[in-house]
């Protein structure tokens, strides 16, 4: 079963009144949903059934009526031989309709006195012989069926940011993380530090490096404390992509990331031969420092593999659970894995089974399971990602800007795979442990379950699945 995790925040027209006397022009009386107040509803506007007169045609008995009563004669009903529309005497030019009698009434009389002189002329109306019967006019509203969506983003100017269809989206209508409620609360992950634990992070890029946490990384690779990545390699720009996604700063560069007010730290492990120990020590490194680690990576997906964590590794995640964030717990957070067209099955993923993680998978912009989805009993949740195909879109989120590669201008608007699911998860974490930084690993673990909302679809197999999404509330 999958589940979504989206945050959750704690979280008509203008009256133009002329002057009376001499008043020619009925004002705009009616908004874009012609709703009219209580006052306004209440008319001095009646229909009239005259009797039919041999000497004289129904018009001129009804104006003869409108003659009498000093009452002002509107017009015949169409469609109906000997109806007409009668209103209270109007003091203007001729042309008469209801909406400027109506205007003018308004104009006029209080509500209290446009009582009284319905009153007295209904009064008038039953006496007349001409009239058979006669109907009050109410103000009906009536409302235009269009529908509108008034959607929720900020004044940000990063040229990317309403592309970023996973902070909110205006195509498919609630199928994104509802994070703008929280920001304009104020909460944007301040104080909290993700480390992303991957092939390196490009920190000085325009769009991150505002909140680069130089304190809390490290290149396991190199073993210096530098983790910038090797840019001769093209594909390690993932460690980048996944950091935009959660800290990318609101400035005139690509988008925003999901809690742009964190920090984040790179622990750059994936750009060399990689053993227990290294993974271990990614795993514990500056962990008073860090307090999300964000692992967009995993065993192979080959539907064969049963892998990880050995021994260090494994003794590392407890180590964080038991005192990392000053005995609160290291949050850890992992992609469930992309081997779903390959049969494989994140139970057999240690990292995404382990009772210490928090394993993230993906749903497309639908909420439709991607062909790469992978299933399993120990996904806690889901996030938006790319799809199979399609018109359904990717991710946008910063990229590399260094290198001598000729696209690399700071942004993406490809990022895909549950590489991309899982910081968006690490990023919604990071708003959590602002509100509440007492939060312990199990806490985190147990609000996603009570706060991520069920999609449901069908899976790969044709069996009805579920899906629960993280969505903050507004």
């Amino acid at each position: 079963m999958f589940t979504t995790f989206s945050m959750f925040a704690v979280f008509w027209g203008s009256i133009l009144c002329l002057p009376c006397p001499g008043w020619t022009q009925a004002r705009n009386i009616h908004s874009e949903n012609t709703q009219w107040d209580a006052e306004e509803k209440l008319s001095l506007i009646w229909t009239v059934h005259v009797k039919t007169n041999g000497k004289l045609s129904n018009t001129e008995t009804a104006k003869n009526i409108a003659q009498d009563l000093n009452m002002t004669f509107i017009g015949k009903v169409r469609g109906f031989d000997n109806h007409f529309t009668l209103t209270h005497f109007v003091r203007t030019v001729d042309n008469h309709t209801i909406k400027s009698a109506h205007a003018y009434h308004d104009c006029s009389y209080t509500n209290l006195e446009k009582s009284l002189l319905k009153a007295n002329v209904e009064n008038q109306l039953t006496a007349h012989a001409d009239i058979l019967w006669f109907s009050h006019e109410l103000i009906l509203s009536r409302n235009k069926r269009w529908f509108q969506v008034n959607f929720n983003f900020m004044d940000f100017t990063d040229p990317y940011y309403r592309q970023q269809w996973h902070l909110t989206n205006t195509m498919e209508i609630n199928m994104d993380i509802n994070v703008t409620a929280v920001w304009k609360h104020n909460i944007t992950g301040r104080g909290i530090t993700v480390a992303i634990v991957d092939d390196g992070v490009e920190h000085t890029n325009p769009d991150l490096a505002g909140n680069y946490n130089s304190a809390g990384s490290w290149d396991l690779n190199d073993d210096d404390p530098d983790p910038m990545p090797e840019f001769s390699n093209p594909s390690n720009h993932h460690g980048t992509r996944c950091a935009g996604e959660i800290s990318a700063i609101p400035n005139d560069v690509c988008g925003v990331g999901v809690a742009y007010g964190a920090k984040f730290s790179g622990m750059r492990l994936l750009d060399g031969p990689l053993t227990d120990s290294l993974e271990a020590q990614a795993f514990t490194e500056k962990i008073q420092i860090n307090d999300i680690y964000s692992c967009s990576w995993g065993p192979d997906d080959d539907g064969r593999t049963v892998d990880g964590p050995h021994t260090l590794a494994a003794a590392a995640m407890k180590k964080g659970i038991d005192f990392g964030r000053h005995g609160y717990g290291s949050i850890y957070v992992v992609a469930s894995g992309n081997g779903g067209h390959e049969g494989d099955n994140c139970n057999y993923d240690g990292y995404a089974n382990s009772l210490y993680t928090v394993t993230i998978g993906a749903v497309d912009e639908t909420g439709h399971m991607p062909y790469y989805a992978e299933e399993c009993a120990s996904m806690l949740a889901v996030t938006f990602s790319s799809a199979s195909g399609g018109s359904n879109r990717d991710i946008v989120t910063t990229d590399w800007t260094s290198g001598a590669a000729a696209d690399r201008t700071g942004c993406t608007l490809h990022h895909t795979g549950t590489s991309a699911a899982a910081p968006i998860a690490a990023g919604l974490v990071a708003l959590m442990l602002e509100v509440q930084p007492c939060l312990t690993w199990r806490d985190v673990q147990y609000i996603i379950i009570l706060t991520a909302l069920r999609v449901s679809h069908f899976s790969r197999g044709g069996t009805y699945s579920t899906s629960l999404y993280l969505q903050l509330s507004g």
